[in-house]
């Protein structure tokens, strides 16, 4: 710590004052995707592979989704990157109003809207996944569907 005497230089001053940037503050409504909780997220609904013959919508993410014991192979839509789908889930989650399942109109990479779960005890993000959208799939347990109709609340 310096005593008040002292003199600082200019560069200090600068490097002070990009340190001191204003950043969170305690009202700001803080959300987080656990390593697990992602794993999960991007197994079942980016790449497809956990779950293969369950029940699941899946991001445009131009990968093909491996065939499963009763389902076929799937080429995605190449419209976004995991980085983006994660990107989405925690917009989604953030913009939300309130803890619990929300939907969230996305309207972008060829995903209208997306499901957010988040945890009402920890504000951590369960799972996401789209709802609807032109490039979005879902495996119905007989079929691939192309943009469908969104599931059940």
């Amino acid at each position: 710590m310096r005593s008040i005497p002292e003199q600082v230089r200019v560069e200090e001053i600068r490097a002070a004052k990009f340190q001191s940037r204003p950043g969170p503050r305690a009202t700001d409504k803080v959300v987080l995707v656990t390593r697990v909780r992602w794993q999960q997220l991007r197994g079942r609904h980016v790449t497809g592979q956990l779950t293969p013959d369950d029940v699941t919508p899946l991001y445009p993410t131009g990968r093909t989704v491996p065939a499963g014991r009763f389902r076929p192979a799937q080429p995605l839509p190449n419209r976004m990157t995991d980085s983006q789908v994660l990107e989405l889930a925690l917009t989604a989650a953030i913009d939300g109003r309130s803890s619990g399942p929300r939907s969230y109109p996305t309207n972008r990479f060829g995903v209208d809207s997306t499901r957010i779960i988040v945890s009402t005890n920890t504000n951590a993000v369960l799972t996401g996944y789209p709802r609807t959208g032109p490039d979005v799939y879902r495996w119905n347990g007989t079929a691939w569907l192309r943009d469908p109709r969104p599931l059940p609340a």
